[in-house]
């Protein structure tokens, strides 16, 4: 009885090892299974597409491939085109930044099969990304999800147009550019000097008269009628070869009421009354020149002679303004909301803007720099020049500088 014990558990035993010797065998047989590749695109049936929004031209194109799952874009060139700040890491197998705003983070991760955005985390679908030369190739209809944005392809027309709700930071970027181009060509266009023409003076010239004449009938009370008339006559011409103008008023019953009489001589080159070396005489009813800053206009009857230039308005204050600002980035100079210099791209990393005129009153001035990215960054400064400004009673002038960040 024992011996037929003992033979069973020698027997089991055998047929264990047996086991264990076949399940080595058949594991040294079986080879291992390789990793299954990721999927990817045949280089030879890339689409070449321009990239626009509102008819602007974006970046120099974007590769597209019609794959199983729909079309992908070449994720690298649609960075470059709409200046996405996006990041490959050095693995290549993972994008981070952010989209359009810095509040809009964006994480694509292939590894951990997620994307992480502003809203949240989401799971990254099989057949979004699909390999392709130069990088990923991303599935447009995803895209179009994580940027909040539509494609409108055009396959006839090989054209991809963007569509969003807002305004893109390249959009304005390219608006921005077009402004200063154009501001650009009017300063640096040629100048066209003024046709001038030389007539002597005469001792008498006809004056040519502009005549403004009003009738009004009424009828104060029954069986009577009442008449107004009033004029206003303005001529101009010549007289003792001297330049005149001359202004005549009436009452309301046609009768004169004011007359306004000016006689004056100009030349530019200062060759009047001898060594005074005169500019400009005035007889009769005459203006006092006037500065911004100190003398104000004033009307009189009398005699005004000058020496000042033809043509010089007023003494102008200058003001410059002038700082650092990243390559690649555009600024923009407005006063008084009124956009007056403009820098695009500016290699040297600096932005100058000189010899700004400064305006009596109130000049707000406003500096605006913008990203390739979309960052915007503003500083204002405002000066209040003048004493007499109406309504303001900073008598020396107001100074404040101001700056913001990002927005």
């Amino acid at each position: 009885m024992a011996r037929t014990a003992l033979w069973r558990v020698r027997r089991a035993a055998l047929w264990l090892c047996a086991a264990l010797l076949a399940c080595a065998l058949a594991g040294a047989a079986v080879p291992v299974r390789a990793a299954a590749p990721a999927q990817a695109v045949d280089p030879d049936d890339a689409l070449l597409f321009d990239l626009r929004i509102q008819g602007l031209q974006l970046g120099g194109g974007v590769r597209a491939y019609d794959t199983a799952a729909g079309l992908c874009l070449n994720l690298p060139d649609l960075i470059d085109g709409l200046k996405i700040a996006l990041t490959f890491a050095a693995d290549g197998q993972s994008v981070d930044g952010w989209a359009f705003e810095e509040s809009r983070r964006i994480r694509i991760d292939r590894v951990a099969g997620a994307v992480q955005l502003a809203g949240g985390t989401a799971r990254l679908d099989p057949r979004t990304i699909w390999d392709a030369p130069g990088g990923w190739c991303v599935r447009a209809a995803d895209l179009e999800r994580w940027l909040d944005l539509a494609f409108d392809v055009d396959l006839p027309g090989a054209v991809i147009g963007v569509r969003t709700t807002g305004r893109l930071p390249i959009e304005a970027a390219l608006k921005r550019s077009a402004r200063a181009e154009r501001l650009r060509a009017t300063a640096s266009g040629p100048a066209v000097p003024a046709r001038q023409v030389a007539l002597p003076y005469r001792l008498w010239r006809t004056p040519a008269i502009d005549a403004n004449i009003s009738f009004t009938a009424d009828r104060p009370a029954p069986g009577r009628m009442g008449w107004q008339s009033r004029y206003e006559l303005f001529a101009a011409g010549e007289v003792a070869r001297m330049s005149a103008d001359m202004r005549l008023i009436s009452d309301q019953k046609a009768m004169p009421q004011a007359l306004r009489l000016r006689l004056f001589r100009a030349d530019p080159a200062g060759r009047l009354l001898g060594p005074l070396r005169a500019t400009q005489i005035e007889l009769g009813d005459v203006v006092s020149p006037s500065t911004p800053l100190t003398v104000q206009a004033t009307p009189g009857r009398g005699i005004a002679l000058s020496n000042r230039p033809l043509g010089l308005n007023a003494r102008r204050d200058l003001i410059d303004f002038a700082g650092p600002m990243p390559v690649g980035w555009d600024v923009e100079l407005y006063r008084n909301g009124e956009l007056l210099r403009s820098e695009t791209g500016a290699a040297s990393g600096r932005y100058e803007f000189r010899d700004v005129e400064l305006r009596l009153g109130l000049n707000d001035f406003e500096l605006v720099q913008y990203g390739p990215q979309g960052q915007v960054r503003r500083q204002r400064r405002t000066l209040n020049i003048g004493a007499q400004v109406p309504g303001r009673a900073n008598a020396g002038g107001r100074r404040c500088w101001s700056r913001t960040g990002a927005t």
